[in-house]
């Protein structure tokens, strides 16, 4: 069941890439979730063996007979390896070494004398390079140097295989099932590196050991060149010991697995003629991680920018309506003169006040300031009327809740927030650059019986609104001196007790 983890995830990938990209094209990111996911879960596999997401792999034998294979990795080492050697003849044990080519031409007469002196040698790669896992032909030719090289300082071919740093894919799964070689990893780590103390090392080891385990520790370190010993060398004795007394037998590999520890001489040179092809699983892999790529930059172009969309109709407005709030919802700054006159039944001539708009888009901020001195700030959605103490410091009063649908029109009206309109209205086109908005129904919350819009000028601006309000009132507010996209100071937008952050 193991095995079949990953082709199911392949395929539930592949098939979610497809209908995301079918049903809903503007979702490309998600694509990339997608893929990030995917390769999470290859990380995580590859770094897993006991999984066995990528093939199988050995770890440990039966607990029925009071054994455990003690290995050591990355030697031969002239010094650290003999005194390793030495341990374990003193009690008797028997160990597995897994050793690097490269360090095996170095030091061949100390990987003869494992083997003669009872234990077992181990392949642990060429040149313990953990990028062979990427490339079978990589893979393969690692494996074949290698294994000659083992075999020119014993005359024997490893039959067993630990990976570099225990890192697993197919393709190196696949390099070493054609090489006739056995994967195998560990049951117990004893995180046995350079700056641990030995008696940590012991501790860890005889905490947790149990029968059938296999036990991976060093014989050498990363450094080829440095003599230090690796802390497993002080802590063997007393690992020997707590193994003793919990009545544990350090075997080989091959002893706990009951396996040939060696492979046939003939074996090892024909596998390493020709690299095997790359394995199907890999393929899929490789093939999903396309199609999921392909289906991101499809449904990436399937949707344009929406300065650049055709208009998108929506109830109860028109395309060209659409289209223009969408133009104007592009300015990312906008200061106007404004000229506002309101003419009433109880008015003998109309009452005209003047000022200067400004507002941000980003955050839907607005500053409307009349030039007698009072000002208004909507932000966030509610309404504040600003005003100078005598100090000379600025006062600001929010506005109370009955302020709210009046709030609501300004930022739906200013910013074109075709969200907010839509509530209310219902659009129409009346020729020539202007727009009727109508009630959709009566609603004492609604401001205003009607508006109506004036779009025009180059670049495109909001140029006239006017206002029908229910009691026969009519404001007008014309916009001149228009400046798009112009720089707008920080602190002129900033709410009551909120801290200016530089932009």
């Amino acid at each position: 069941m193991k095995r079949l983890f990953l082709p199911v995830v392949l395929a539930a990938s592949g098939l979610s890439a497809a209908a995301l990209w079918w049903l809903a094209p503007g979702r490309w990111p998600l694509l990339f979730v997608l893929l990030a996911t995917l390769l999470l879960l290859l990380v995580l596999g590859a770094l897993n063996p006991a999984w066995q997401w990528f093939g199988t792999v050995a770890l440990r034998g039966s607990g029925q007979r009071g054994q455990v294979a003690l290995t050591f990795d990355d030697g031969p080492h002239p010094v650290h390896t003999r005194r390793i050697l030495d341990l374990l003849d003193e009690v008797g044990a028997r160990a597995t070494f897994f050793m690097v080519g490269a360090r095996v031409g170095e030091s061949p007469e100390v990987a003869r004398e494992v083997v003669d002196r009872g234990h077992q040698v181990g392949h642990h790669g060429g040149q313990h390079d953990w990028r062979v896992m990427f490339s079978p032909r990589r893979s393969a030719l690692d494996l074949h140097a290698g294994s000659l090289a083992i075999a020119s300082a014993t005359g024997l071919y490893p039959r067993f295989f630990r990976p570099p740093i225990g890192l697993v894919s197919p393709d190196l799964l696949a390099a070493v099932e054609a090489a006739g070689l056995v994967p195998i990893t560990w049951s117990l780590r004893s995180f046995d590196g350079r700056s641990v103390a030995p008696e940590r090392v012991r501790e860890r080891v005889l905490s947790s050991v149990r029968s059938g385990d296999v036990v991976l520790m060093h014989d050498a370190g990363p450094d080829p060149a440095s003599d230090e010993p690796p802390p497993a060398v002080a802590a063997l004795p007393g690992v020997l010991a707590g193994l003793a007394e919990r009545g544990l037998a350090p075997v080989t590999v091959a002893e706990l697995l009951d396996q040939a520890p060696y492979q046939d001489v003939q074996a090892p040179e024909a596998a390493g003629r020709q690299a095997p092809s790359r394995p199907f699983l890999a393929r899929a892999v490789a093939a999903t991680f396309a199609m999921i790529l392909l289906a991101a930059a499809a449904s990436a172009l399937a949707v344009e920018p929406e300065s650049s969309q055709e208009p998108v109709l929506r109830d109860g407005f028109p395309a060209s309506f659409v289209a223009v709030a969408a133009a104007l919802a592009g300015n990312r700054t906008v200061q106007s003169r404004f000229r506002q006159s309101k003419s009433s039944d109880l008015f003998v001539a109309e009452v005209v006040r003047t000022g200067l708009l400004q507002l941000r888009s980003e955050d839907r901020r607005l500053l409307w300031s009349y030039d007698q001195g009072a000002r208004l700030l909507l932000a966030d959605g509610r309404l504040f009327a600003l005003s100078e103490s005598r100090s000379g410091r600025e006062r600001a009063r929010k506005l109370p809740p009955a302020a709210a649908p009046m709030a609501e029109m300004m930022e739906a009206l200013f910013f074109l927030r075709l969200e907010s309109l839509e509530k209310h209205f219902l659009a129409a086109d009346l020729g020539d650059g202007w727009f009727r908005l109508n009630p959709r129904k009566p609603a004492p919350g609604v401001p205003f019986k009607a508006v109506r819009l004036r779009v025009g000028g180059q670049p495109l601006a909001l140029q006239e609104v006017v206002m029908e309000e229910p009691g026969g009132d009519v404001t007008s507010i014309v916009f001149t001196e228009v400046e798009l996209n112009v720089p707008i100071p920080a602190e002129l937008l900033r709410k009551p007790g909120e801290q200016v952050t530089p932009r």
